[in-house]
């Protein structure tokens, strides 16, 4: 969903203030009791004394979530350039966040595993852009939408591993980093005039998003 304020300031100038959300993107998936074990090795810094931790060879059944949320503020300056053409500078700030939680149960033995995986992007930058009146036909009204910017991308990336012999006190990993990052949108918004204050707007909106 998506909520866009603007003001303008005569003919030529004007400003606007956009914010939207998808909301929590989720999807489950599920295994059924697997009798030879998972077979998955964990590598890495996920061990105890006897090596390397995750490898069932017992029955196992598993469950995986992965959870996906993405938000987005910006203001811009809008400005008239032609008759059918605004000009767009402004500020951005994109948060996309993603999480993944893998549960597995061993069916004959006492014994599960959890892993908690969690990626944070948090972008902020300038942007230019422009917005074009592409037809106006008896009460309908197309537009088009480019906008491009460079950002810095604060990312970060957490990993939980716990299982029933860690006492509760899991083994956890991760790392920080900084990172230049490219945003661009292009969109395309179909507007129909139902009466003189109703209108009533549809449209389509691509967001590319590269290095996170």
């Amino acid at each position: 969903w998506q909520i866009t304020a603007r003001k303008q300031f005569g003919d030529l100038v004007g400003v606007e203030f956009r914010y939207f959300k998808m909301d929590d993107w989720h999807a489950t998936f599920g295994t059924p009791t697997i009798a030879g074990g998972s077979g998955v090795v964990y590598n890495g810094d996920v061990r105890n004394a006897s090596g390397i931790l995750g490898l069932f060879t017992v029955p196992v059944r598993s469950s995986l979530s992965y959870t996906s949320e993405l938000q987005n503020l910006e203001a811009n300056l809008r400005l008239q350039l032609t008759e059918n053409i605004v000009g767009l500078i402004g500020y951005r700030h994109l948060e996309w966040h993603d999480r993944m939680t893998v549960n597995q149960v061993q069916t004959t033995a006492p014994f599960w595993a959890s892993h908690d995986i969690r990626a944070q992007n948090d972008l902020d930058g300038a942007q230019i852009g422009g917005e074009a009146n592409l037809l106006e036909w008896q009460g309908l009204r197309i537009d088009g939408l480019v906008k491009a910017g460079v950002f810095q991308n604060a990312a970060s990336n957490h990993l939980e591993y716990n299982n029933n012999f860690s006492a509760g006190v899991p083994a956890v990993t991760g790392c920080d980093s900084s990172v230049t990052s490219f945003v661009g949108e292009v969109g395309l918004n179909a507007t129909v005039q139902v009466t003189r204050n109703i209108a009533v707007r549809g449209g389509y909106m691509c967001l590319w998003i590269y290095e996170i």
